[in-house]
C-alpha cells in the first residue's frame, strides 16, 4: 500500500513537472520579445492539446499542436504596463503568436513569419472545454 501510493505521488509530480516546463519555456520565450522583459507579468496559464484541423469550418493556415495559451502583460518603452494581451505558443514548431490588440477577442500574429490565427481560432484553441 505504501509502495502504491508512492508510486501514485511520484507520478503526479511528474505530470506536474512537465506542466511547469512548458510554461518556464513559454514565459521565457514570450519575454525575451517584450521590451522589458523583467516586467512580464504572466496569468491565465494553460496546456492546450493539439486541435486537429477540420475540426472546425473556421480557415487557418495554422497547424495546432499542443501548446501554452496565456495572457502577459509587460512595461512598454515608456515605463507603463501595457495591459493583459493574450499568446499562443506552439513548442514542436517553435511558434509564438501575440495579440495585435489589447484584451482577448483580436487577431494574434507570428511576427517571425508573419502568420495570422484570428480571435475566434484561439477561442477555440484556448478557452473551449474539449
Amino acid at each position: 500500500m505504501r509502495t502504491l501510493m508512492m508510486v501514485t505521488s511520484l507520478a503526479v509530480l511528474a505530470g506536474c513537472g512537465a506542466k511547469s516546463e512548458a510554461f518556464e519555456k513559454a514565459k521565457s520565450v514570450v519575454s525575451a520579445r517584450l521590451s522589458d522583459p523583467n516586467s512580464a507579468e504572466f496569468q491565465n496559464l494553460v496546456e492546450v492539446k493539439p486541435l486537429a484541423l477540420g475540426s472546425s469550418p473556421m480557415p487557418s493556415d495554422v497547424a495546432l499542436g499542443r501548446g501554452v495559451c496565456g495572457e502577459v502583460n509587460a512595461k512598454n518603452l515608456m515605463g507603463g504596463y501595457i495591459g493583459f494581451q493574450p499568446f499562443v505558443y506552439l513548442p514542436d514548431t517553435r511558434e509564438l503568436f501575440f495579440s495585435e490588440t489589447t484584451g482577448v477577442g483580436g487577431t494574434l500574429k507570428n511576427l517571425a513569419t508573419g502568420k495570422v490565427m484570428e480571435g475566434s481560432r484561439y477561442d477555440e484553441y484556448c478557452t473551449s472545454t474539449r
